[in-house]
């Protein structure tokens, strides 16, 4: 009998420690998302971004081979007067009305002149405060590859099946140890 009570309390307290990680995850995800909306009412040019930040899927080739068609870059909007010469920016083209990821390769009174690292001259207009949108902080290459990889679903999936694993696990734990409850009277 003594043995089936420390093996109760030990499985009691693995359960107890997957509800205080579980709970703790959701605190957390409540705290950036609360951070999330602060940040994007105190920030209003920033709605569109999480606490500024914001992917980006790129569909040219004019920044291969730095940035690759396909790679997902990650920017920031970071203050116009703080761009220098070798920044890759993303901003509203005049002549396309579209977005254009590029390389800042000088800085002038009027404005940043650009160019595509694919390209064999700059682009025709300067990149002015008013169509500049984004600094990029972070490229990854490797999301092209990751697609056309059999096992994507399973690598981009796993967290989500980690934590919908404890919630079935906690459950299972909880609903066990109520039941062993039923059957003695409470009496543990």
């Amino acid at each position: 009998m003594v043995g089936r009570e420390d093996q109760m309390k030990k499985t009691h307290r693995i359960g107890s420690i997957f509800l205080n990680c579980f709970i703790a995850i959701v605190v957390l995800l409540l705290i950036v998302v609360v951070a999330n909306i602060v940040y994007t009412n105190t920030h209003p040019d920033t709605a569109d971004t999480f606490l500024g930040y914001r992917p980006i899927i790129i569909t040219s080739d004019s920044m291969e081979d730095t940035i690759m068609t396909g790679a997902v870059i990650l920017v920031h909007k970071t203050p116009y007067e703080d761009l220098v010469q070798g920044n890759i920016i993303t901003f509203q083209s005049t002549s396309l009305q579209d977005f254009n990821t590029h390389r800042i390769i000088r800085v002038a009174d009027e404005g940043l002149a650009t160019k595509g690292d694919n390209a064999q001259e700059e682009d025709r207009n300067l990149v002015t405060r008013g169509n500049y949108q984004y600094k990029v902080v972070a490229i990854c290459n490797w999301w092209p590859k990751l697609q056309r990889w059999p096992d994507a679903l399973f690598v981009l999936a796993w967290p989500g099946a980690v934590i919908a694993g404890s919630g079935v696990l906690i459950y299972a734990i909880s609903h066990a140890f109520g039941r062993r409850k039923q059957k003695t009277g409470g009496i543990t």
